[in-house]
C-alpha cells in the first residue's frame, strides 16, 4: 500500500510541473512488483543493501524481494578478521528482522569460513579453519524462518563452520513448500520421519549419512515427486536401495566408504551416473532395473554377477573400469553414443559381456579396447553397422595397432565421420612398416562412405601413408583436418603435398586443439 501511494504521490508531481526532470524518474518504483522483484533476483544481498539507501520506495522493494542471494565473499575479503564477520552477520541478522514475514521464494546463502591463517596473513598453505562463535546456530535460524515463510528453492553452503560436529537441519526435509534444496555441508543427517515430501530436486554434498536404510527409505516412500537426486562425496553409506517411480536423473559421486550393494529399481529413470573411488570395496550385489533409461555412465569397479537388466531405451554409454565381471546390458539398437574405457587389469574374458553397447550411432574407443576387440575376434559376435562416428585415441598408428584397427574398420561398413587423436604416446621402438599398399589390400569396409577424416598423427610413416590412402581412395570425402603445433606446419603440408591433388577433399589446419580452424587448401573443382 505505502509503495502505491508512492506511485502516486510521484506521477501526480510529474503532472502538476509538466514534463518529469530525469532527476525525477524512478522506472523501477513504477514496475509492477513481481517484475521489480525480477529484476532484482540477479543482485546479491550485498548489492540489494545498497539499493536500499536509494529511495524508500527501494528500500520496501529490496526487503519484500522473494529472491535472496548472499555470499560472504561479496562482502568481506578473505583476510578479514572475526570481528568484522560478526559485524556482518549483525547486519543480516537486522535485514532479516526487517523483513517480516514476506515470502521468499529462493535462498541461495554461501559462507565460507575463513582461516586462522589468513587472519594473520601467513604463508603457510596449511588451512586451519576458525570458527567464529554461534555462525552456524545464526544461519540456520535464517533458514528456519525462510522455510516459514514458504520457502520453495534452498542451496545452501557451510563450508569448514563448526565440522565435524554438525547436525543436519532435518527440519528442511519436512518443509512441504520446499521443492529444490541443495546443501554442501559437513553434518550428520539424522533419518527423516515419514512426512511426505514435494522435493523434485535433493542435492547433498558431503553430509554424513547416519542410516543409509532409513535414508533411502525415505526417498523411497516419502518423496513422491522426487525428479532428480545427486550425493556427492556422501560418507556412512553402505547399502543403497532406492525404489521411485518419479526418479529421473540419479548421481551418485565419490562415496567415502565402498558400497557393499547396490539396488535400483526407477521405472522412469532416464539418467544414471555412478562414479566409485579408485580404492573401494568389491561390490558384493548390483541390481538395476531401469527399463526407460537413456544415458549411462559407471566410472568404477563391477560385481562378480550384476543384474543390470535391459535398457532397452539407451542412447549413451560411458563405461569406465579396471576390472569387471559377466556384464549383460541388453540389445540397446539406438545407441548415439558410446565410450568403452578399459583399465590396464581389464582382461580378455572383461570383455565379453559389453558387446551389445556398442551399437551406437558414435562411439569412442581407446588404444586397449581395440586391441582387446581384436583378440577376441571371431569368439564373440560384436556388430558395428549401426555406427556413423568414430573416435579412437592411440599413441600411434604402429606395426601393432594397424592389424586391430583394420580388424575394427571391416566391420564398420556405414562409418562417414573417422576422427583419430593423440593419447599417451610412448617412445618405443615400435617399427612402422604397414604401408599405403597393406591398406589398399584390406579395404576397409567405410571406405566408400567415409566424409570426414580428422587426424592429429602424422609424424611416422604408417600414419602418412594412412592418410595418403584415405586421400586416394576415399571418393565421398570432403573434409580432411590436420591438428598439429604451428612449428610442423610446413612439414605437414610437404608430406601431403603430392597426395592433395588426387582427392577433391578441402584440407584445414588447426592448430593443436585450441585454434580456430582454417582453410590450408581449397578445394579442387
Amino acid at each position: 500500500m505505502e509503495r502505491q501511494k508512492h506511485k502516486l504521490v510521484a506521477t501526480a508531481r510529474c503532472e502538476g510541473e509538466g514534463p518529469c526532470r530525469g532527476r525525477l524518474i524512478d522506472r523501477l518504483s513504477h514496475l509492477p512488483d513481481h517484475i521489480a522483484h525480477r529484476i532484482l533476483s540477479f543482485l546479491s544481498m550485498h548489492d540489494l543493501a545498497r539499493l536500499s539507501y536509494v529511495s524508500k520506495c527501494c528500500r520496501e522493494l529490496c526487503l519484500s524481494s522473494p529472491f535472496l542471494n548472499f555470499s560472504k565473499d561479496d562482502c568481506v575479503a578473505a583476510v578479514d578478521t572475526c570481528g568484522r564477520k560478526q559485524r556482518l552477520l549483525n547486519s543480516l541478522e537486522r535485514f532479516f528482522l526487517l523483513r517480516g514475514d514476506n515470502k521468499i521464494q529462493r535462498l541461495h546463502f554461501d559462507w565460507r569460513a575463513h582461516s586462522e591463517n589468513q587472519k594473520n596473513q601467513s604463508s603457510s598453505s596449511s588451512f586451519s579453519p576458525c570458527v567464529c562463535p554461534d555462525v552456524y546456530v545464526r544461519v540456520i535460524s535464517w533458514v528456519d524462518k525462510a522455510v516459514r515463510c514458504n520457502l520453495e528453492e534452498l542451496k545452501l553452503n557451510l563450508h569448514h563452520i563448526g565440522e565435524p560436529n554438525l547436525i543436519f537441519p532435518s527440519f528442511l526435509l519436512l518443509c512441504g513448500s520446499l521443492k529444490s534444496l541443495c546443501v554442501h555441508m559437513k553434518g550428520i543427517l539424522k533419518t527423516p520421519s515419514s512426512f511426505l515430501s514435494n522435493l523434485k530436486y535433493l542435492e547433498l554434498l558431503h553430509v554424513v549419512i547416519e542410516d543409509d536404510e532409513g535414508f533411502f527409505k525415505w526417498i523411497s516412500c516419502s518423496c513422491k515427486c522426487i525428479q532428480i537426486l545427486r550425493l556427492a562425496y556422501p560418507r556412512g553409506i553402505k547399502n543403497l536401495n532406492i525404489e521411485s517411480s518419479s526418479l529421473e536423473i540419479f548421481n551418485l559421486y565419490q562415496p567415502r566408504h565402498g558400497l557393499d550393494t547396490y539396488h535400483i529399481s526407477c521405472e522412469n529413470l532416464q539418467q544414471l551416473s555412478i562414479s566409485l573411488r579408485t580404492d573401494s570395496s568389491s561390490i558384493t550385489s548390483l541390481n538395476i532395473f531401469a527399463p526407460n533409461l537413456k544415458t549411462l555412465c559407471w566410472n568404477g569397479n563391477l560385481t562378480s554377477h550384476p543384474n543390470l537388466g535391459k535398457f532397452q531405451s539407451l542412447e549413451y554409454a560411458q563405461v569406465k573400469f579396471d576390472s569387471v565381471g559377466t556384464v549383460y546390458l541388453g540389445k540397446t539398437l539406438i545407441f548415439k553414443y558410446t565410450s568403452i574405457i578399459l583399465g590396464p587389469r581389464a582382461g580378455v574374458d572383461d570383455f565379453d559381456p559389453l558387446c551389445e553397447v556398442f551399437r551406437s550411432y558414435a562411439l569412442t574407443l581407446k588404444e586397449y579396447v581395440i586391441k582387446v576387440m581384436f583378440n577376441l575376434e571371431g569368439s564373440i559376435p560384436v556388430s558395428f553397422e549401426n555406427v556413423r562416428r568414430l573416435r579412437i585415441d592411440i599413441g600411434s598408428i604402429s606395426d601393432d595397432v594397424v592389424p586391430p584397427m583394420v580388424s575394427l574398420f571391416r566391420r564398420m561398413p556405414n562409418l562417414y565421420d573417422l576422427d583419430i587423436r593423440r593419447h599417451q604416446r610412448f617412445h618405443d621402438h615400435t617399427s612402422y612398416k604397414h604401408g599405403f599398399l597393406y591398406w589398399k589390400l584390406h579395404k576397409p569396409a567405410f571406405i566408400n562412405q567415409l566424409k570426414s577424416l580428422t587426424t592429429e598423427l602424422l609424424d611416422e610413416f604408417n600414419e602418412v601413408e594412412f592418410a595418403r590412402y584415405i586421400l586416394e581412395c576415399a571418393q565421398k570425402l570432403t573434409k580432411f583436418v590436420i591438428i598439429c603445433s604451428p612449428q610442423n606446419l610446413e612439414e605437414v603440408k610437404r608430406k601431403l603435398e603430392k597426395f592433395k591433388m588426387i582427392s577433391k577433399a578441402a584440407i584445414f589446419f588447426k592448430e593443436d586443439r585450441k585454434s580456430e580452424q582454417r582453410q590450408l587448401f581449397d578445394t579442387i573443382p
